[in-house]
């Protein structure tokens, strides 16, 4: 190891602002699934893919 690294503890804790904000994330995340099946219903299988090739780009 290199003489300048400093090392450091990782703590295992969340603060409820962090606690909250994943809440809210979830809340949206199911809002938007259920509204997504109305959306499939209409237009069928193409929006699933959508969502994939959505999905790729983001981790691409």
């Amino acid at each position: 190891m290199a003489k300048n690294v400093v090392s450091k503890k990782l703590r295992r804790s969340m603060t409820p602002l962090q606690m909250e904000m994943i809440g809210i994330g979830g809340s949206i995340g199911v809002g938007l699934f259920m509204g997504s099946t109305s959306t499939i219903r209409w237009t069928g299988p193409s929006v699933v893919l959508a969502y994939l090739f959505n999905i790729v780009a983001k981790v691409n």
